[in-house]
C-alpha cells in the first residue's frame, strides 16, 4: 500500500482536552491497490501506542470526530492504507491541535431582593482568542460540572456580560 498524504484536522469542539471534527486525507499515491484506511490515535508520529479509532472504505477520505471526544493521553492521528497484502508500514500522520475557549474570572452579584430569586449582571473575561466562538451560551446550574443545567440566555462575542 502506498502513504497517505495531506491529512488536516480542526478541532471544532472549544472544551479543553476534547475534539470534534473531520480529518481528512488525500488518497494513497496508489489508491488503486488500497482496499481501506485504517486510522489510530497514537502518542507519536510513527505510531506509539496506538490505538484504533475506526477503518473506512478505499473511497472514503475522511472520519469525524465526535462532540467532546476524549483524546487523551494521545497527541497525533495516524491514517494507514491497507492492501490485500499488507498495512502501509509508514503512516500518514498529524498532531493533535486542541482548540479551547473557555471564559475566565465569571462574576455575578445577585441585584434580586428576593431570597429564592437571582437576577443581575454577569461579567466575564473573553478567552484569549476567539475565532472560533460563535456567541456565549449563559446556564444556570446545579454545580461547576453543569448538572441540570437550564440556558437563560445567549450573547454575542464582544458583550463579555448578561442580564440573568
Amino acid at each position: 500500500a502506498s502513504l497517505v498524504r495531506n491529512l488536516t484536522f480542526v478541532d471544532l469542539d472549544l472544551d479543553q482536552d476534547e475534539i470534534a471534527g473531520d480529518l481528512t486525507w488525500l488518497a494513497a499515491e496508489k489508491a488503486e491497490k488500497v482496499d481501506e484506511y485504517l486510522v489510530f490515535f497514537a502518542t507519536d508520529a510513527r505510531g506509539g501506542n496506538r490505538s484504533q479509532f475506526m477503518n473506512v472504505s478505499a473511497d472514503v477520505f475522511y472520519v469525524t470526530f465526535p462532540p467532546n471526544y476524549i483524546y487523551s493521553p494521545y497527541t497525533h492521528l495516524l491514517v494507514y492504507a491497507r492492501s490485500d497484502l499488507a498495512e502501509q508500514s509508514t503512516p500518514g500522520h498529524i498532531r493533535i491541535s486542541d482548540a479551547s475557549a473557555s471564559v475566565s474570572n465569571v462574576s455575578f452579584v445577585d441585584a434580586d431582593v428576593d431570597s429564592e430569586e437571582l437576577g443581575g449582571q454577569l461579567f466575564w473575561e473573553p478567552p484569549a482568542v476567539v475565532d472560533r466562538v460563535a456567541l456565549y451560551c449563559v446556564y444556570l446550574a446545579e454545580d461547576t460540572t453543569g448538572a441540570e443545567r437550564l440556558e437563560v440566555q445567549d450573547v454575542v462575542v464582544g458583550a463579555n456580560m448578561g442580564t440573568v
